[in-house]
């Protein structure tokens, strides 16, 4: 805030009481501004698979739907759902129309088995599609990562990872629930340049994704 003050004489004299009045203005300042974020490049890859029935989805389309609320039009975003088939339900492009990505992820159904590198790769790719412009590039992995199908060795799913991250693209991971592969999802974030959260309930949501959002 800035004030100004100013006396109604310009001089006074020092030899007999006078009446003063003091103007004061006062004027709100524009206070400091919020940092602006790296704009996004980011594809949402979400199991939906068997082992993700009851609570594991639920937390998982709440989690994707808080990330959607908070994208800005300067972000492009796409989502892909995998169980043994893979399925881009968003396209890379920017969020005009948040509620009709949120109604579509409110209509996520599990079943199959788990085809964790196909849906991942799918992710890697739309990313890949849209680098450039000094975009945050990064691929989010939300699932238990019982992968069962397409590549499921370990060893090869964090090679493929850190080859991922020398090509510009960051991988983090998302532990669904309470039974999922930890130390695969850990070490596919750290080679894959990311990072590793557990999602226990949907109220960690906020502060993880703050924390992705900034990159």
């Amino acid at each position: 805030m800035r004030a100004d003050f100013a006396l109604d004489y310009d001089v006074l004299t020092v030899e007999r009481p006078q009446q003063l009045y003091l103007m004061a203005r006062f004027e709100a300042g524009t206070g400091p501004r919020e940092a602006v974020r790296r704009p996004l490049n980011v594809s949402l890859v979400i199991d939906r698979s068997g082992s993700m029935a009851g609570e594991k989805i639920d937390y998982t389309r709440q989690a994707a739907q808080f990330l959607v609320q908070h994208l800005s039009r300067r972000d492009i975003f796409s989502v892909v759902l995998y169980n043994d088939k893979v399925e881009t339900l968003l396209e890379p492009e920017p969020v005009l129309n948040k509620d009709r990505v949120m109604q579509s992820l409110d209509k996520m159904r599990v079943r199959g088995t788990t085809n964790l590198s196909g849906g991942w790769l799918q992710g890697c790719q739309h990313v890949a599609e849209n680098q450039g412009g000094g975009k945050l590039n990064r691929v989010i992995l939300m699932t238990d990562g019982l992968a069962n199908r397409g590549v499921t060795d370990p060893n090869q799913l964090v090679q493929m990872s850190r080859q991922k991250q020398l090509e510009g693209i960051s991988t983090t991971t998302m532990g669904m629930g309470t039974d999922f592969n930890e130390d695969l999802l850990i070490e596919m974030a750290h080679a894959g340049g990311g990072a590793y959260y557990f999602i226990e309930s949907p109220e960690v949501a906020p502060q993880i994704f703050q924390e992705e959002l900034s990159g």
